[in-house]
């Protein structure tokens, strides 16, 4: 460890972080939530691990949010299944993720991360013993990872990316990330390239491996969730060769996207949309309600799906969570962000074989590029270019179902990463050394 960088991220960076945050938090709701949160967790993880069987494999899972809970999910379920005997303490950075995971099984005890200062981490890994140590995808603390190297725990990073500009911006602190990094015992990159971006900051090649995404994992449990939609499905209502789903949709997309659907929807009674917005906020489904009355279409809320119009045309989504299962009633979508800050998950409508329409900002999604390469995908920039992409749909549907089809090849081809780091993972547990298993720590020596 560089002793500089150790002493300056203790007496600058910490202090700095924590009085930061209860400032922020005066006027960010979210952080407050997440301060009070933590109040009790060094306190509820001594009495959530206390009965805790002495000889059971202990996991640490630690993701920052909601997206990396996803990546997490099946991986954490391959380990329940292949030791039922193990104990996970799974904990959150954020309270977007943390407040919608507290009945996930395969998770024995969720609790927010403490803050990462010197005295806390002590306390944390005094308390749980771990293992083993897994962080999904990034949210790196440098005196937990420098504690469980002292302590000569495994630590390893799944899900890992670098982005091209996210390299950029390293460089120039290469030196610090490196004694960062260098704390895992592996790293697992979700393809070739990204495990390349690595090489600058992580000192030990050997100990890089490219084990695929589990987002694709994820995304196509998702589709075996049939019970989330029943009552849309039961209705009749929807049939997936005359629906369009609309998904996260922000308002500059819909800027774009709605006036194309609506003269489809004008010309054709018998076409059905399906419209999840991004924010649920009231004013906003005041809003486009408001453009459904002006154009005089028929609709309803999920919320009041009971109770909708006979002759119903348009669902505008008010609950957030089920997205990922209502991309089974189109073949053909809209993902939203990609008119703001950059598209939002395009594997979801893919693992359900649709055809994936999305903005002009999307370089942030590799699986969306990939889309375009395939023919499975497209980006839109104007509403006239939404349009014509409609009208073909109406006249070359088996067009657009080929391209549903290339996307789900593409979610079909990437699936298994989870068990390949479930399996992985379980080599650094006590017990007996599976055949090739790793000495614990030869990596960090």
């Amino acid at each position: 460890m560089h002793f500089f960088l150790f002493f300056f991220y203790n007496l600058i960076v910490v202090p700095v972080l924590f009085a930061g945050a209860h400032i922020a938090a005066l006027f960010k709701p979210k952080i407050a939530k997440g301060l009070r949160g933590r109040r009790r967790g060094l306190s509820g993880i001594r009495q959530g691990v206390s009965d805790w069987p002495a000889d059971a494999p202990r996991i640490w899972f630690h993701v920052a949010s909601m997206g990396e809970f996803e990546q997490a999910k099946p991986v954490l379920r391959a380990l329940k299944q292949n030791l039922p005997d193990c104990r996970i303490l799974l904990t959150f950075f954020s309270p977007s993720g943390y407040e919608q995971a507290h009945h996930f099984p395969s998770a024995d005890l969720i609790f927010y991360l403490p803050f990462d200062s010197y005295c806390r981490s002590r306390r944390f890994l005094q308390l749980v013993h771990p293992d083993v140590f897994v962080v999904i995808r990034h949210d790196l603390w440098p005196n937990y990872l420098w504690r469980l190297r002292r302590k000569r725990i495994p630590a390893l990073l799944m899900d890992a990316s670098l982005s091209e500009r996210r390299v950029r911006r390293l460089r120039p602190v290469a030196w610090a990330v490196r004694d960062v990094l260098k704390t895992f015992n592996e790293i697992h990159a979700i393809s070739a390239g990204n495990a390349e971006s690595f090489r600058p900051f992580y000192p030990d090649p050997a100990r890089m491996h490219v084990t695929g995404d589990t987002r694709y994992d994820q995304v196509y449990n998702r589709t075996q969730e049939p019970e989330k939609i029943a009552v849309l499905t039961e209705s009749g209502l929807f049939q997936r060769s005359r629906c369009f789903i609309a998904g996260s949709v922000w308002p500059s997309d819909e800027k774009v996207v709605l006036p194309a659907l609506f003269d489809l929807l004008a010309a054709h009674a018998d076409y059905k949309a399906i419209l999840v917005p991004h924010e649920l906020s009231p004013e906003h489904l005041q809003d486009l309600q408001a453009a459904l009355q002006g154009r005089r279409f028929s609709y309803s809320l999920l919320s009041r799906f009971a109770d909708r119009p006979d002759d119903m045309q348009v669902l505008v989504v008010d609950r957030m969570g089920i997205l990922a299962n209502l991309y089974a009633f189109a073949e053909l979508v809209y993902v939203g962000g990609s008119f703001g800050p950059g598209v939002h998950s395009v594997l979801e409508p893919s693992a359900h074989g649709c055809m994936v329409l999305f903005g002009p900002r999307h370089r942030n999604s590799l699986e969306a590029i990939q889309l375009k390469e395939r023919k499975a995908g497209q980006s839109v920039q104007t509403s006239e270019e939404v349009a014509a992409v409609l009208q073909r749909w109406l006249i070359e549907p088996e067009a657009i179902r080929r391209a549903g089809s290339r996307a789900l090849q593409l979610v079909h081809e990437n699936l298994g990463a989870s068990e390949r780091i479930a399996r992985r993972i379980q080599t650094f547990l006590p017990g007996p050394a599976p055949q090739g298993r790793p000495s614990s720590f030869d990596s960090n020596q």
